[in-house]
């Protein structure tokens, strides 16, 4: 196969399989000689921040001269960000070599009475394979979806688990409620884990405690009142960070969401935890750098002074975003350019966006059939907003739209999807959808 048929094949198989928990991912990772064994692992599961923590991690640990594999998803522009070693993606030479390996594997299982894989069972044993043949010292790998019967959960016991902020979303597959996705993300905690976890929600700590008790882990909480802002540039951001564990006077993030604050004090309280457990050396003075170096696309990123792409994709998301745009756009005028999925919460996404002085809204589709009609979204805006809404179906046409308000009265965004997003950054660097 060549990249592209490479490609086709992966868009052709099913994002869901039967709902046969592990099973199926453990006997195509047996027939795959079980490559998953004997590595290092941290598990990161959440609803918002998880790509953002693995991404310090990966930072702070490669700077620090370890081989450091890194497992995220989804991908905005090519399946090769999914899997990258030294934050690096994986080639297409060897995207294609081990897409070829997993399919065999994928066809032979299917002759011993199992299902063939999902497409995320299938893209996980990709990237397994790839880290284990260059002998990583460490993968940092992001959940898909949930914790308990996420296809990462196949792993063996990780080294750390860090559990991010705790939301609603995917309701339909995790449950209806915040206890009952918390318990679904906190189904990564194995026996004698080691925990981070960012102290939220009095109902989600005591979940997470007392899935920890039960499974005589170790908990290292992260609380947001430890965290101080010194100074916001607008295009980065000065804080500090002061607990029973480390202790830093400024800390500098390039962007202007301050939530990623909390996501950097995930990643070094990770760090340190493996540090306490003599799995690695850590230079101090590497920290600095390798945070403010970090860079996590498609989250608050500026891409000029007047145009900013957040891949918000549900409630809590959207609230993180509101509050930092709020902020930004004090003396501009906003304009949003919006969708998202039928899959999510989107009205009341829609109804945390309208809480910021919104100029102009712009509403397009994306190119998914998990899509929303544009006239669909345009009805739930005309709810909760008074502001000028203009229509345009196709997605370039209404990038076009947004330029036109490209001067510094106004503040110009895309949000609501990262399919949208990614779509919008293939407009930004080619000039057009693939």
């Amino acid at each position: 196969m060549n990249y592209k048929q490479s490609i086709d094949f992966l868009n052709s198989i099913p994002k869901f399989g039967k709902k046969n928990g592990l099973n199926n991912i453990k006997a195509l990772l047996n027939e795959l000689g079980n490559p998953q064994k004997e590595l290092n692992y941290i598990h990161v599961a959440g609803t918002n921040g998880k790509g953002s923590v693995c991404a310090y991690i990966s930072n702070i640990l490669v700077t620090n001269q370890y081989n450091v594999g890194l497992f995220t998803s989804p991908h905005l522009i090519k399946y090769n960000e999914r899997m990258k070693i030294n934050n690096n993606s994986i080639s297409d030479k060897e995207l294609i070599k081990y897409i070829s390996i997993v399919k065999e594997a994928s066809q032979s299982i299917t002759k011993k009475n199992y299902d063939f894989p999902s497409f995320f069972e299938f893209i996980l044993c990709v990237a397994i394979c790839y880290f284990k043949d260059n002998n990583v010292d460490f993968i940092i790998m992001e959940t898909g979806l949930g914790g308990r019967l996420d296809a990462t959960n196949i792993i063996p016991n990780p080294i750390v688990c860090a559990i991010t902020k705790i939301g609603m979303d995917h309701v339909e597959i995790l449950g209806n409620s915040i206890e009952m996705i918390a318990k679904e993300k906190a189904g990564i905690i194995k026996n004698k884990s080691n925990v981070v976890y960012l102290k939220q929600d009095t109902k989600i700590d005591s979940i997470i405690e007392d899935y920890c008790s039960k499974m005589n882990a170790s908990l290292l909480k992260v609380d947001k009142d430890e965290i101080k802002i010194l100074n916001n540039r607008n295009k980065t951001i000065d804080f500090s960070l002061n607990t029973s564990y480390y202790n830093y006077k400024r800390l500098t993030i390039n962007t202007i969401a301050k939530y990623q604050t909390e996501n950097v004090a995930i990643a070094l309280a990770v760090v340190k935890f493996l540090e306490r457990k003599n799995h690695i050396k850590i230079l101090d003075i590497n920290i600095p750098k390798a945070v403010k170096h970090t860079r996590w696309q498609g989250r608050m990123d500026v891409i000029r002074d007047n145009l900013i792409i957040d891949g918000a994709h549900n409630v809590d998301g959207m609230k993180n975003f509101v509050s930092s745009i709020t902020e930004l756009s004090k003396n501009k005028k906003l304009v949003i350019l919006f969708s998202c999925t039928k899959d999510k919460a989107y009205e009341d996404m829609i109804k945390a966006l309208c809480r910021a002085n919104i100029d102009t809204i712009i509403i397009t589709e994306i190119n998914t059939i998990r899509k929303i009609e544009i006239n669909e979204l345009e009805n739930c805006f005309k709810k909760y907003t008074n502001s000028k809404i203009l229509i345009e179906k196709n997605i370039t046409s209404a990038f076009n739209k947004l330029n036109n308000y490209n001067n510094m009265d106004y503040l110009m965004c895309c949000v609501g999807s990262l399919y949208l997003i990614g779509d919008i950054y293939k407009i930004i660097n080619k000039g057009g959808i693939e």
